[in-house]
């Protein structure tokens, strides 16, 4: 503590006195006082005042005024100044008392709500385990409910997804059907990983398909990249699409008449290097067929035939002399399924299951029943499966409609049906949101996504593929996915490979779905049974 003396200066001047008649005149004084003052940053305030008085009544007696100093001390306790005139502290924010030694005690937000201490130094909760929030008022569900359910932060308790309970949704409740899950993946590059989406669905799928062709270059890139790591990395059994459309730069012009040309021998050297890289990657890492590392593939060429957008379709060739007609697409996979199966007599219905497909409707046929689905049938000595691909397009497309599963598959199953007794599957499936002319509807489309997986579960379909597209990949734009989606009736939180959180849109009608139906056995090497493989 310093005490400062502050140094009072008196300058008087009195005016002459007459005492004749015994009074005196009116005076004045001035005077001067100069404070000096430390503050407590070492500084130096100093202050000069000047007074002038008036005395308006004079006696004998002069006036005195007091000459006794004024003395000034604060001990702020160096967190605040002294007030010179007062003696008092005044405190720097943050700190309070006579000395200015106290701390302010900060406010929490709502006292923590009962369920924290409060820092008054910084004024923040410290929350107890089971609450969040700044004022510990949100509560926190056990174990984040699994990434299977919503948290209630009212109640603190999970809300179960479908085919979970528990108190953290850790355990499942699902009546599985034998329905064989898959999907296509055609995300952007940088999105989440499969991982991610293993994590999302909370269980396997059985089957992934990729598009291949009859081209050495294409073949060796989706053997090596893709069906090995669908395989060994993602253990899903693969869907190899082939046909010859993918492959215009290496053998030039895709012909019109393609189909005639397989029959004519044309395409006999791709097709037999197709039956080497199949009987590789069956072999399974020993290279020897018919061990207990053999692996599967469903095989699937020259895919929606009763389309008229490839020229193995009749109705985009016609019948005219040199262009594909019916007859000629049989003929075609009838010596596709020949040559690939004679390549090595090892291979079996358990290495290799021949998918023939077509869309849910002719595109193209004519009253007398021309380019119908019926008439593109192999045969059942060269088919395993019958399979269809159907999409709800809703309104992308002038003029649109929103169907329903029945109305766009209850007739083609009549027919299939009528066919043949080989199993059913779906190689493709797909909904958009626009459920009305320019509008996006996700309740539709959940809704849609929801019907579609009861009925393929009530009318007897073994596999189902969901056409898992991003928008930003699909030529026309469309919003297929349901992971990784323009939008979505839920979401899902993961941090990507650079520690960062990212959240995308999902739908939950589809997992739900997918949690139902059968994944992959990762304990099996074959990952499916033979039954299972076969429909069976």
């Amino acid at each position: 503590m310093r005490n400062f003396l502050s140094t009072i200066v008196f300058i008087a001047f009195f005016a002459s006195f007459g005492f004749a008649d015994n009074t005196c005149p009116n005076s004045t004084y001035t005077y001067t006082t100069t404070n000096s003052v430390v503050n407590s940053n070492g500084s130096t305030t100093t202050t000069n005042v000047t007074y002038t008085t008036t005395i308006i009544t004079c006696t004998t007696t002069i006036p005195i005024i007091s000459t006794t100093p004024i003395i000034s001390s604060c001990n702020c306790s160096g967190h605040g100044n002294c007030n010179s005139t007062t003696g008092a502290c005044i405190c720097s924010s943050g700190w309070t008392g006579s000395n200015c030694n106290q701390v302010v005690n900060l406010l929490c937000p709502n006292n923590c709500s009962g369920q924290g201490i409060c820092n008054t130094s910084t004024g923040s909760c410290v929350c107890n385990t089971g609450y969040s929030g700044s004022n510990c008022s949100t509560k926190q569900c056990p174990n984040g409910c699994s990434n299977q359910g919503n948290c209630n932060t009212n109640t603190g308790a999970c809300v179960c997804n479908a085919g979970y309970i528990g108190v953290d949704c850790s355990q499942t409740n699902i009546t599985k059907s034998s329905v064989l899950s898959g999907f296509i993946s055609g995300n952007p590059s940088g999105t989440a990983s499969y991982a991610n989406r293993l994590n999302w669905l909370g269980t396997t799928q059985a089957i992934q398909k990729v598009y291949g062709g009859f081209c050495i270059s294409i073949l060796q890139y989706v053997f090596t990249y893709q069906i090995e790591v669908i395989w060994d990395t993602y253990k899903q059994v693969p869907l190899l699409n082939m046909d010859l459309s993918t492959c215009t730069t290496e053998n030039g012009p895709y012909p019109g008449n393609a189909t005639v040309q397989i029959n004519k021998g044309a395409y006999d050297t791709l097709i037999n290097q197709t039956a080497q890289l199949l009987v590789t990657f069956l072999s399974g890492k020993d290279g020897i067929l018919g061990t207990s590392d053999d692996r599967r593939i469903y095989f699937e060429p020259m895919h929606e035939t009763n389309g008229n957008w490839y020229t193995h379709s009749a109705s985009n060739g016609g019948t005219s002399p040199g262009l594909s007609a019916q007859s000629d697409y049989i003929a075609a996979f009838q010596r596709i399924h020949s040559m690939i199966m004679n390549y090595n007599r090892a291979l079996n219905k358990t290495h290799i299951s021949w998918v023939w497909n077509i869309m849910n409707k002719d595109y193209g046929s004519d009253q007398w029943g021309y380019h119908s689905m019926a008439t593109y049938y192999p045969g059942d000595a060269y088919v395993d499966w019958m399979t269809i691909d159907v999409y709800n397009q809703g309104y992308v497309y002038y003029p649109g409609s929103w169907d329903t599963p029945n109305s766009m598959l209850d007739n083609c199953l009549t027919i299939l049906r009528n066919i043949s007794s080989k199993p059913i599957g779906i190689v493709e499936w797909g909904v958009t949101s626009v459920s009305s002319q320019g509008v996006m509807n996700v309740t539709d489309k959940s809704n849609w996504i929801t019907q579609m997986c009861n009925y393929v579960e009530q009318n007897g379909i073994k596999f189902a593929i969901y056409y898992d597209v991003s928008s930003a990949v699909t030529p026309d734009g469309v919003d297929w996915s349901v992971w990784n989606a323009t939008n979505g009736d839920s979401s899902y939180v993961y941090v990507d490979a650079n520690g960062v959180k990212e959240t995308i849109y999902t739908y939950s009608a589809y997992a739900n779905c997918t949690r139902r139906w059968t994944g992959a056995d990762v304990s099996n090497p074959r990952l499916l049974t033979d039954s299972q493989f076969q429909g069976l």
